[in-house]
């Protein structure tokens, strides 16, 4: 659990107390004790209610990127636990609870099943969010990983012409779409031994052709384009 929700369950433990020693405070022997305790254990309730839901939001929280989306329930839970708490308030108080216990219990049973509802709600649309964002991780990892190979070539590389060529294809890469695909795999594994090719030649101080793997690169990238632009087609038809 992290810094940000346990202050959050801290500060709703301090509320509860508060709420909690102002209501014995005011408590009175016109208030219907009935429904003077039922408000003060569902207030309670919804302390635990909102506390559990904020501690279990933060555990599915996975992916950093989408730290902010999983954020979304602990801020309804504590949405629930403050109108949970000014309802109940407002129980007690109301002619004094002797308006019976029915609504205060329909109420807050309704508050709480709405709450189920809503953080199940968020739960879901947050696991969609970490699947596309992971789905879309694994295939940038590819790309990123051939920009810092070419990055480390370009590095120790000695001859002007070949430098150029690095930069150049450093360049292509970081220019482009930085999407790895099924249907381009076969040229990544080409765009791969070319670039091994590059370093043995470096290696053996022998002279370095770049622009093998250059044109397996552009290759692929026009592929993933060309593939990119007609999955945009389908989505619009």
């Amino acid at each position: 659990m992290n810094g940000s929700v346990k202050r959050v369950i801290l500060g709703e433990a301090i509320v509860l107390v508060a709420w909690l020693v102002i209501m014995f405070v005011c408590k009175n022997a016109l208030m219907n004790p009935i429904v003077f305790a039922i408000s003060l254990g569902f207030g309670v309730l919804a302390f635990a209610a909102a506390s559990i839901s904020a501690a279990m939001s933060d555990k599915q929280s996975t992916v950093k990127s989408t730290t902010e989306i999983h954020y979304l329930p602990v801020a309804s839970s504590c949405a629930y636990f403050v109108v949970a708490l000014l309802a109940n308030t407002y129980f007690v108080f109301a002619a004094y609870g002797w308006g019976g216990s029915t609504i205060p219990v329909v109420v807050n049973v309704v508050l709480l099943a709405v709450l189920v509802l809503v953080q199940m709600g968020l739960g879901f649309n947050g696991r969609q969010v970490d699947q596309k964002v992971a789905a879309v991780a694994a295939k940038t990892v590819q790309t990123a990983q051939f920009g810092s190979y070419v990055g480390q070539l370009l590095a120790v590389a000695q001859d002007a012409q070949v430098k150029a060529e690095l930069k150049a294809l450093k360049d292509d890469i970081s220019f482009s779409s930085n999407m790895s695909q099924p249907h381009v795999q076969e040229i990544e594994r080409q765009f791969s031994a070319a670039l091994e090719a590059v370093s043995n030649s470096m290696s053996a101080d022998e002279p370095a052709d770049v622009t093998v793997a250059r044109a397996a690169f552009c290759q692929g990238t026009l592929m993933v384009e060309v593939g990119e632009a007609i999955g945009n087609q389908r989505n619009n038809l």
